[in-house]
């Protein structure tokens, strides 16, 4: 039985791949843009694979990457919500790259795959929405290979801490986000999964120039998603504000890293 947060991000976070857009499109317009190449290299992409994107979210990663990775490859694209996998499914079929791709709409914390099925299995931020990211942890475990690599991307506690102190000046009741897994809590856990671990930096940082892709990226997430209109004004006046006090360009810090995992 789903969590009632999980409920959430399937029926209203991650309907449709709207609300992840206005976030991704902070990311690419004003930070290194390289994210999925980047994944790429440091990646394991057998010729004759079998891949697993457990959280695959819109699948975009496949249909940017297409021309970078073996037509070999098979794809299971995974996760909770029917709208994500349709699109996902979509987007990798879009490319006429693969003849083997199918979705999967699933809990990541009971993955409906054989034992040792897959020789890549990707986690990009993901696990942290999980309610017990220990499961997923396991599971990702489980279906790899011998030999095969687990990429696990996870932000970092001080990712875009600008953006949440923007949040706390318009609702000043909201605490310091905390996600329930970030980089420094999660290195324990997978050491204690898989034989080895390697922590890989991503480093990068946003130099904003217009307010309003910063104000869709707030509006994206809760709890300003659901903010009155009078609130969302607010929103909007404190982040311009912060502009120009800032001449124009708004910085924000990243903290970011890809865990390559072996069994």
């Amino acid at each position: 039985m789903l969590t009632k947060d999980q409920e959430y991000l399937r029926d209203r976070q991650y309907r449709d791949a709207s609300k992840l857009e206005a976030r991704s499109r902070l990311h690419r317009k004003y930070g290194r843009d390289d994210w999925y190449p980047w994944l790429v290299e440091h990646g394991h992409w057998p010729d004759g694979g079998a891949c697993l994107d457990s959280g695959c979210g819109a699948g975009a990663f496949w249909r940017a990457e297409a021309s970078r990775l073996p037509t070999s490859l098979s794809i299971r694209l995974l996760d909770l919500s029917p709208g994500m996998v349709a699109t996902a499914v979509e987007a990798a079929r879009s490319v006429g790259r693969w003849h083997d791709v199918q979705g999967k709409i699933a809990d990541a914390s009971a993955l409906p795959f054989e034992d040792g099925a897959f020789d890549t299995a990707l986690a990009i931020h993901m696990l942290y929405h999980l309610p017990d990211p220990a499961k997923g942890v396991a599971e990702l475990r489980r279906v790899l290979k011998p030999g095969g690599v687990a990429l696990i991307a996870l932000n970092g506690r001080d990712n875009m801490r600008e953006l949440g102190d923007l949040r706390r000046q318009v609702l000043p009741d909201t605490s310091p986000h905390q996600l329930p897994l970030d980089v420094a809590d999660a290195e324990p856990l997978l050491r204690s999964a898989f034989a080895e671990v390697e922590l890989i930096p991503y480093p990068d940082a946003l130099s904003c120039t217009d307010p309003q892709d910063v104000i869709d990226y707030l509006l994206s997430m809760p709890p300003l998603e659901a903010a009155p209109e009078e609130t969302q004004v607010t929103l909007a006046d404190v982040v311009r504000a912060a502009f120009e006090r800032q001449g124009g360009v708004l910085k924000i810090g990243k903290a970011v890293g890809l865990f390559r995992c072996r069994p």
